[in-house]
């Protein structure tokens, strides 16, 4: 059973025995290009933060068998790939704005970024790989107790 969602700006499918969500782009090349996933990674199996390194929304192979297959095969260098990433870490950064807002309590901002890194490196998360490269990136602007 599949059921059309929303990645980014294109459609995707989200399919039962398939739980990763991919554009219409990635679905076709992983399916023309590796159906079998030889080569490209299965990020419920394999961590891509192994073979993949972000910087801001572009995305690169840390030099790997897999991690360049996979960004080749899959095109994740795409020109409207890296502006649908952008357009995330642009809301994402919203929020570090909000949890470094001195005027909220510390409890309140430390349960909103909590709650947001929950949520963005979640396996199901939209660009879930990218979220937790920004998160570690970050965490010095993460808030923290002063006692």
């Amino acid at each position: 059973d599949s059921q059309p969602c929303l990645v980014g700006s294109e459609m995707c499918i989200r399919d039962r025995d398939n739980l990763t969500l991919a554009c219409r782009t990635c679905n076709t090349n992983k399916s023309n290009k590796d159906p079998n996933l030889n080569y490209i990674i299965d990020p419920y199996k394999i961590d891509p933060a192994a073979h993949l390194t972000f910087l801001g929304p572009f995305i690169y192979s840390k030099g790997t068998t897999s991690g360049t297959s996979t960004r080749t095969l899959l095109e994740l260098h795409r020109a409207e790939l890296a502006e649908d990433r952008q357009a995330v870490l642009d809301r994402h950064m919203l929020v570090y704005q909000q949890v470094g807002n001195q005027e909220l309590p510390l409890v309140t901002r430390m349960a909103i970024y909590e709650e947001f890194v929950a949520n963005v490196t979640s396996p199901s998360a939209e660009y879930s790989a990218m979220n937790k490269a920004m998160v570690l990136a970050l965490a010095d602007l993460a808030p923290k107790n002063e006692g």
